[in-house]
């Protein structure tokens, strides 16, 4: 998971921040990335469908961090959820062949239990 904070009145139209927004979204997942703004300007057209988490660090500095603290902690449940699923849903496809196999492995000590 990746979080970029910035002073977005200042810096979101920067060139700077928005390689680096890019980049994430990049080498990420969409939901692995966080972004927090402090303005109320408008978004620019590339990124005006990406998810931004508003806060206002300098007037309330202790909500702030809340937000940003419930903004990880909800990404985080919704990345291992998202796993979850994907390994429910890769084992029910799976014959009875290749479950004996991950259990052989599994046994021999050859799997891990957790990622």
């Amino acid at each position: 998971m990746l979080c970029i904070l910035r002073d977005w009145a200042e810096s979101f139209r920067n060139a700077n921040v928005m390689y680096e927004v890019g980049i994430a979204h990049a080498t990420r997942l969409p939901e692995e990335v966080l972004l927090f703004r402090s303005d109320d300007d408008r978004l620019l057209f590339d990124v005006a469908n990406v998810r931004v988490n508003k806060y206002a660090p300098d007037e309330r500095p202790d909500e702030a961090r809340s937000i940003i603290t419930k903004s990880i902690i909800d990404t985080l449940k919704e990345l291992d959820l998202r796993r979850s699923l994907a390994v429910r849903q890769t084992a029910e496809t799976l014959d009875f062949p290749s479950w004996g196999y991950l259990l052989k492995r599994w046994v021999e000590g050859a799997c891990s239990t957790h990622l």
